[in-house]
C-alpha cells in the first residue's frame, strides 16, 4: 500500500504537545536550562526574603542574607553566560562551560589560590604593599600589573591553558577520548574565557567582597540592616564591572591561547601577547581607574570593545572553516571578493603547442565533495542525495525509524568555499567519521564533517554511511 501523506490542515499531536515532540530536544536548549533554574531560584529566594524579614535571630538572618546575596550573583551571571553561550554557539555543550565556571570558583575558595599566585605576590618584595599603595598612580600600576593583572588573569587560564595542552598532545585513541576536553580554538578559548571570569566574579563577590561589606557596615553603625542595604549596594556594580571587566580580560588572554593552537608555530608569543595585554588592561583599571574616577569610563569602554573585537574575529574565524553558523546581524564578514587579478604580460619564451587530441586531466582520485559533483550518502543500503540544505532524519526513515532515533544531520556548504559540502550532526548522538587518509574523527553533536568520497561515518546503533559518487 502506498504511504497516504498527511493532511497538513490537521494539528498532529507533536503541535499539539510541543514537548512531547521528538523533534525538538528540550534538555539541550540553553533557553530551557536558564528557565529551569529561573523556576527553581524564585521560590527559594521568596523563602530567603522571609527569613530575613521575619526572624529575630540575627545570626540567621546574616546567614539567610547571605545565601540570597550568593543566589542573586549567581543567577544574574548564568542569566549573562547563557545570552553569551547561545549568540556565540561554539558547538560544545553548555555543561563544558560551566565546568570551567566550576573549576575557577574552586580555585579561588581553596589553598589553590594562594599557590598560583604567590610567585606573582610572593617573590618580589613589597610588590604587593606597592599595588595597594594610594600614594603613587605609577607605584600602585607596577604592583597590580603583578599582584592583580599577571596573577588573577593567569589564574583564569589555567582551564583553558589544559584544554590548549590537550589538543596540543593528545593523539589517537586518546584523542578521540579526550577530543570533548580539548581547545578547539579562538572561539571555543573566548567562550571559556568569559565562563572562566564569570567564575571568579562570583568567588570573590559573593564570598569576599558583599560579605565583608556587609559586616564592615553593621559593625560601625551597629545596625545590621544598614549592612545588608550596603552589601546589596555593593553586589551590583561588582557583577556588572567583572561582566566588563574580569569577563572582558579573560576573553582577550583566552582568544590569544586559542589562537596558539590554530597558529602553533608562534603558541609562546601569542599566549604571551594575550596575558600581559589583558593583564596590563586589568592592572590599568585597577590602579588609574581609582585614582581618577572619571578614567574608569574610557578604560572600561576599551576593555568592552577589546573583548567583543575577540569574540567577532573568533567567530569569524570559526565560520570561515565552517565551525559555526552565520549571525545574521551584520557584524561579521566571512570573506571580501578579492578584486579580479590583473592578467599577467604573455611570455616572451616560445610556448609549446598542445596537442590535438590531448585529453582533459583527470580528477584526483579521492576529490573533495563539491556542489558540481553529486554525491550520495548510503546507510545500509539506503542512499541520501548530499545537497546543500537536505536535511537528514534517520528516524523519519521507516526502515531505520528503530534504530535511527536520534540520529540526525544537515547538509551545509563552506561559508567561504560554495564547492565544499560538510554534514553537520543534528542529532543527540557523537559519531565517529574514517577519513580518507584512515584517520578517525569524533563528530560531537554540533560539529561538522567535510564530505569527500570514500568518507565513512559510524553513526551508532549499527548505523553505518558510506560517501560515493552518483553514479
Amino acid at each position: 500500500m502506498p504511504v497516504i501523506p498527511r493532511d497538513h490542515d490537521v494539528a498532529t499531536f507533536s503541535e499539539m504537545v510541543p514537548f512531547r515532540s521528538t523533534k525538538i530536544k528540550l534538555a539541550k536548549s540553553p533557553l530551557m536550562i536558564f528557565a529551569i533554574f529561573t523556576a527553581l531560584v524564585t521560590p527559594f529566594m521568596f523563602g530567603l526574603m522571609m527569613s530575613i524579614v521575619d526572624s529575630n535571630d540575627p545570626a540567621q538572618r546574616s546567614g539567610a542574607f547571605m545565601l540570597q546575596a550568593t543566589t542573586t550573583v549567581l543567577y544574574l551571571l548564568v542569566t549573562f553566560l547563557v545570552g553569551v553561550f547561545a549568540y556565540a554557539r561554539p558547538g560544545k555543550p553548555i555543561w563544558r562551560y560551566f565546568g570551567v565556571f566550576a573549576a575557577v570558583v574552586v580555585i579561588g575558595i581553596t589553598p589553590l589560590f594562594n599557590i598560583l599566585a604567590f610567585p606573582f605576590r610572593g617573590i618580589i618584595p613589597g610588590i604587593v604593599e606597592t599595588g595597594l599603595s594610594q600614594t603613587s598612580v605609577i607605584s600602585s600600576f607596577i604592583g597590580m600589573f603583578f599582584i592583580a593583572g599577571l596573577a588573577e588573569e593567569f589564574i583564569k587560564a589555567v582551564p583553558v591553558l589544559l584544554a590548549a595542552w590537550i589538543a596540543w598532545n593528545a593523539s589517537g585513541k586518546s584523542k578521540g577520548k579526550m577530543s570533548s576536553w580539548a581547545l578547539e580554538g579562538p572561539l571555543d578559548a573566548v567562550v571559556m574565557g568569559i565562563f572562566a571570569g564569570a567564575g571568579f566574579i562570583f568567588f570573590e563577590t559573593a564570598f569576599e567582597y558583599v560579605p565583608n561589606q556587609a559586616a564592615d557596615i553593621a559593625k560601625q553603625t551597629g545596625d545590621q540592616n544598614l549592612g545588608f542595604v550596603g552589601g546589596m549596594s555593593l553586589l551590583l556594580p561588582r557583577v556588572f564591572g567583572g561582566i566588563t571587566g574580569h569577563m572582558g580580560y579573560s576573553a582577550i588572554a583566552c582568544y590569544f591561547i586559542g589562537l596558539a593552537v590554530i597558529r602553533p608555530a608562534q603558541k609562546w608569543k601569542l599566549i604571551a601577547i594575550g596575558w600581559v595585554g589583558a593583564a596590563l588592561v586589568h592592572a590599568t583599571w585597577n590602579s588609574f581607574g581609582s585614582f581618577y574616577s572619571i578614567l574608569q569610563y574610557p578604560i572600561q569602554i576599551a576593555t568592552v570593545v577589546a573583548a567583543v573585537g575577540c569574540l567577532l574575529k573568533a567567530r569569524q574565524l570559526a565560520m570561515v572553516d565552517g565551525e559555526a553558523r552565520p549571525e545574521t546581524f551584520g557584524s561579521i564578514i566571512v570573506q571580501k571578493e578579492k578584486p579580479p587579478a590583473k592578467p599577467k604580460p604573455a611570455s616572451l619564451a616560445p610556448q609549446t603547442p598542445a596537442p590535438l587530441h590531448s585529453s582533459p586531466p583527470s580528477r584526483p582520485p579521492h576529490a573533495t565533495a563539491t556542489i558540481e559533483q553529486v554525491l550520495t550518502l548510503n546507510i545500509n543500503g539506503i542512499s541520501f542525495p548530499l545537497r546543500a540544505g537536505e536535511a537528514i532524519d534517520l528516524a523519519d526513515e521507516p526502515a531505520l525509524e528503530s534504530q535511527g532515533r536520534g540520529i540526525a544531520g544537515m547538509v551545509v556548504a563552506h561559508p567561504s568555499r560554495a564547492n565544499v559540502l560538510g554534514l553537520r550532526n543534528s542529532g543527540a548522538m557523537a559519531w565517529t567519521a574514517r577519513l580518507r587518509d584512515g584517520s578517525q574523527q569524533m563528530i560531537e553533536p554540533g560539529q561538522n564533517i567535510r564530505l569527500a568520497v570514500n568518507v565513512q561515518i559510524e553513526f551508532g546503533n549499527g548505523l553505518h554511511g558510506l560517501v560515493a559518487p552518483v553514479a
